[in-house]
C-alpha cells in the first residue's frame, strides 16, 4: 500500500510540469473572473467592466466583474491573494492599493510578494470643485478664504485614507491652509453634500465631478493631472492655478496572484493593450477624461513601486493640529506659557481626568471645560464650601473655560464635533463605550480631526474583562497593591491621605499627552488614543514588590513606616510632641547620624557595619534613634541633624506649610482674586519653567460661563442660535 501510494506521488510530481504546460497552452479554457474591491456602478467599475468586454473578444472566453467591496479594498484584494495562480482570477487594482500599503497595518496580504501586475490601463486626475454659489472662483480665492478663517471651511471626501482625502491633505499641506475634513461612505454623498451646501470644497475623479460642473451643480477650480483633461479643457491644473509641484492622479490596473505562469500574464497584457487601442475603446475613455497608459508588465510593476512611495509619503505626513492654523485668542495672548498654542477639550469629572487638562492649563493650553448643562462637574458639589462655591473646585477648575453641553443629545454631539474640529487634546474619563454611545468616541471624533490625541481614563481601562466596573481613587489604591502594603501589620490597609491614584493618572495622564503630541508634531505621525487606567498609574511605581515576588517569592506586607531602604528610618516624636521622619540609606550617612546623636562609636558597632546588616537589626536600631529624639526638644533635634547634613522633615500640617519660609521663597502658595470669594490661597503651578514661567493663576468659572465666548468665537454660532440651544436645554 505504501510503496503504491509513493510511485503514485512520485508519477504525479513527474507529470506535473507537464500539466502545467499543457495549461499554459491552452489557457484560457474557462471564463475569467477580475475581482473589482469597490461596488457597483463607480467609476472604477465603469471602466472594469469595458476593458472586461474588450477583453471577452480578444481571449475567446467571458471575461466577468465580480465585485468584492469593503475594508477599503482590503477584502477584494486579498481574495485575489489567497487565489490559484492560473489566470482565471484577477484583481482591478486602483490607487487605494498603492496606499493601504503605509495605511493599513497589518495587511493580510503583502503588497509586493503576493501578486504580479500585468498592466496599466488608465490615469484619471481628480477636480477640486465648490458650490456655484462659492465666493471662491479660483484656487487662489480659497486659499486665501481659508487663511482668514482659519479651520472655519470644511470639504468633504469618500473616507479616511482614500485618495480623495489624501489629495485633499496634500494641498492643505502645500497651501499651508487649515481645512477641516468631513469622511462620508463613499464619494457620492460627499458631492451630494457639497451641492447641498453642507461642506465647502470636495477633490475627487473627473468622471464623478464633471457631470456636476457640466450641469451647473458646482464650479469646478483645479484639476489635479499634469495636464488638462479633454474633458473639461477650460479648467486649469493645480500647477497653472499656482499651486506648483502639486500633481494627483488616480489610476486603475490589472494583476494577477504572484506565481501565475508569465506566458499567461503576457497574453493578458497583449489582449489587454490590444483592447485600450481599438479606436471605439479609445475614443470612449478619452471623452470621459481618462488618459489611457497600457504598456508592460515591468511598466505596471515599476508605477506600483513609485506610487507607493509617494503616496506612503502623503499618509506619513504628519496630521496638523488645527490650532497651530488659528490665530491666538485673547486668553493664549494674555496667558502665554510654553502651551499656548495647544487646545484642549476637557470633558472629564471628578479629578483623574480633569486635573490632567490642568496641569496642561498652568501652563498656557487653552482648556475649555465641558460640562452638563445645570449642576455641572460633580466635584463642584463636594465639600468643602465657602459661600456656597466648592473650595476643591476652585484648585482643579483654575485656568480654564467652562462651557455647558448637554451630550446626551444629538444637537449636543454635534457641538461636541465642532469643537474636537479644532482641539489638540480631548480628554474624558467616562465609562468605557459611553462616548461611542454618544456617537462621539475617538473613532468619530478622530474622523472630524485625524490630528486629535484624545486621552482616555477609567478605573480599569477600556479593555480587560473588568473594563466595565466602575473605579474611584481608593478602588485603584486597594487593585493596584498600594493599598495592601500600606499601614501597620496588625491593622487592616490603610489609604493615603489625599487622593494619589486620581492625581498620579492625572499626571501620567499629562505626560502620555504630551508624547503623543511630539509624535504627531515631531514625528510625522498621526493623533491616537490613549487608554489609561487609574490603577495603572499607582501600580507601574510599586519599586521592586513585582520583582520580589517572582524571583524570591517575597510576599511584600504592611510594615507602617519601615522600609527596607530605610535603616535606621521610622517617624519619630521629639519630647514636645513633634513627629519628624528620617532616612538612613547609605554608610556615611549613618555615621555622621551616630556623630549627631553624641554616639560616633556606634558607627563601628559590627552589628551596623553595612545597610544590610542594619536592616537586619532595624527594630533595635530604630529603637535608639527614637530614644535619643524623644529626649530632646524639636529645635535640638533639628539643629543636629541639619548641623550633620542629615536628611529629615518635620511631618508638617497645613498651617505650618502656610507659615513655612521656603514655601513662601519657592513660590508654592499663592493667592487668587475670585470675584466672589475673594482672595484665595492655593497651590502654585509645578514645575518651575525657567525659560517660560507660567503666568498667574486665572480663577475657576461657573458652569456654562464661557458659553457664548466659545460657541460665538471660536465656532462662529450667532447670538439667536446659541440662545436657541440654551432654550431647548442643550447648552
Amino acid at each position: 500500500m505504501k510503496v503504491t501510494r509513493r510511485i503514485a506521488a512520485g508519477v504525479m510530481i513527474a507529470l506535473a510540469p507537464l500539466s502545467v504546460a499543457l495549461a499554459q497552452g491552452s489557457w484560457p479554457s474557462k471564463p475569467i473572473k477580475i475581482v473589482v474591491p469597490f461596488p457597483p456602478g463607480g467609476s472604477s467599475d465603469v471602466v472594469a467592466r469595458l476593458l472586461a468586454s474588450g477583453l471577452t473578444e480578444k481571449l475567446g472566453q467571458p471575461v466577468i466583474v465580480d465585485n468584492k467591496a469593503g475594508a477599503g479594498t482590503v477584502i477584494g484584494t486579498d481574495a485575489v491573494a489567497k487565489s490559484p495562480a492560473d489566470g482565471y482570477t484577477l484583481l482591478w487594482m486602483t490607487t487605494p492599493f498603492a496606499i493601504n500599503e503605509t495605511l493599513v497595518k497589518p495587511l493580510p496580504y503583502n503588497t509586493f510578494k503576493d501578486f504580479t501586475p500585468v498592466v496599466d490601463v488608465v490615469a484619471m486626475p481628480l477636480v477640486m470643485i465648490v458650490h456655484p454659489s462659492s465666493p471662491a472662483k479660483t484656487v487662489h480665492d480659497l486659499v486665501e478664504m481659508a487663511k482668514k478663517s482659519p479651520g472655519k471651511l470644511s470639504y468633504g471626501s469618500s473616507g479616511n485614507g482614500g485618495s480623495p482625502h489624501l489629495a485633499m491633505e496634500m494641498f492643505k499641506a502645500a497651501t499651508g491652509v487649515q481645512i477641516n475634513h468631513v469622511p462620508y461612505r463613499g464619494s457620492a454623498p460627499a458631492v451630494n453634500d457639497l451641492i447641498a451646501g453642507q461642506t465647502d470644497v470636495v477633490i475627487d475623479t473627473v468622471l464623478l465631478t464633471t457631470p456636476q460642473v457640466q450641469g451647473g451643480r458646482a464650479r469646478a477650480l483645479a484639476q489635479t493631472g499634469p495636464r488638462r483633461s479633454s474633458y473639461l479643457p477650460d479648467v486649469p491644473t493645480m500647477a497653472e492655478a499656482g499651486i506648483a509641484g502639486y500633481e494627483v492622479t488616480s489610476w486603475l490596473s490589472l494583476t494577477a496572484p504572484a506565481g501565475t505562469p508569465a506566458s499567461v500574464i503576457q497574453k493578458i497584457n497583449t489582449a489587454a493593450n490590444d483592447v485600450l487601442k481599438a479606436p471605439a475603446i479609445r475614443e470612449q475613455l478619452t471623452k470621459q477624461g481618462l488618459d489611457i497608459i497600457a504598456g508592460t508588465p515591468e511598466d505596471a510593476a515599476k508605477h506600483l513601486r513609485a506610487e507607493v512611495e509617494r503616496w506612503g509619503k502623503a499618509v506619513r505626513r504628519p496630521a496638523r493640529s488645527p490650532s497651530k492654523d488659528m490665530p491666538m485668542t485673547d486668553q493664549q495672548k494674555k496667558r502665554g506659557g510654553p502651551l499656548s498654542r495647544l487646545r484642549v477639550l476637557d470633558l472629564g469629572t471628578m479629578v483623574a481626568g480633569p486635573v490632567a487638562a490642568t496641569l496642561m492649563a498652568d501652563f498656557g493650553a487653552e482648556v475649555i471645560k465641558v460640562e452638563q448643562p445645570g449642576g455641572g462637574d460633580t466635584l463642584r458639589g463636594l465639600g468643602p464650601f465657602h459661600e456656597d462655591e466648592c473650595l476643591w473646585w476652585q484648585l482643579e477648575g483654575r485656568n480654564k473655560k467652562c462651557v455647558s453641553i448637554d451630550l446626551r443629545q444629538p444637537e449636543g454631539q454635534a457641538l461636541l464635533k465642532k469643537l474636537a474640529a479644532k482641539a489638540d487634546v480631548v480628554i474624558e474619563n467616562f465609562r468605557p463605550g459611553t462616548l461611542e454611545k454618544w456617537g462621539c468616541g475617538y473613532a468619530q471624533l478622530s474622523e472630524v480631526n485625524p490630528a486629535l490625541v484624545m486621552l482616555s481614563v477609567s478605573g480599569f481601562g477600556q479593555t480587560g474583562p473588568y473594563s466595565q466596573r466602575a473605579g474611584y481613587d481608593r478602588i485603584a489604591l486597594a487593585f493596584s497593591g498600594v493599598m495592601g502594603i500600606t499601614g501597620y501589620p496588625d491593622r487592616p490597609p490603610v489609604r493615603i491621605g489625599t487622593s494619589m491614584a486620581d492625581y498620579s493618572t492625572a499626571t501620567m495622564g499629562a505626560f502620555a499627552v504630551m508624547m503623543a503630541l511630539y509624535h504627531r508634531d515631531t514625528n510625522g505621525g498621526n493623533g491616537q488614543q490613549i487608554d489609561l487606567a487609574l490603577y495603572e498609574s499607582v501600580f507601574r511605581f510599586t519599586d521592586s514588590m513585582v520583582l520580589a515576588y517572582d524571583k524570591l517569592g517575597r510576599m511584600r506586607e504592611r510594615t507602617g513606616n519601615v522600609h527596607q531602604a530605610a535603616a535606621p528610618g521610622n517617624t519619630f516624636e521629639t519630647r514636645d510632641g513633634r513627629f519628624l521622619v528620617m532616612t538612613i540609606s547609605g554608610d556615611t550617612l549613618f555615621r555622621k547620624l551616630c556623630q549627631a546623636m553624641g554616639v560616633p562609636g556606634m558607627a563601628d558597632d559590627p552589628r551596623y557595619a553595612s545597610h544590610t546588616l542594619r536592616w537586619e537589626h532595624i527594630d533595635e536600631l530604630n529603637d535608639r534613634v527614637a530614644r535619643w529624639i524623644a529626649s530632646h526638644e524639636v529645635e535640638t533635634v533639628t539643629s543636629a541633624l541639619t548641623r550633620h547634613g542629615i536628611p529629615f522633615s518635620l511631618a508638617l500640617t497645613v498651617a505650618d506649610i502656610l507659615q513655612d519660609p521656603h514655601y513662601a521663597a519657592r513660590g508654592n502658595l499663592e493667592t487668587v482674586e475670585h470675584p466672589k470669594l475673594g482672595p484665595l490661597r492655593m497651590q502654585g503651578i509645578v514645575p518651575k519653567m525657567l525659560g517660560t514661567p507660567a503666568e498667574p493663576i486665572a480663577p475657576a468659572h461657573g458652569v456654562g460661563e464661557d458659553n457664548e465666548d466659545v460657541f460665538s468665537g471660536l465656532l462662529g454660532m450667532d447670538r439667536e442660535e446659541i440662545h436657541r440651544l440654551q432654550r431647548t436645554g442643550v447648552i
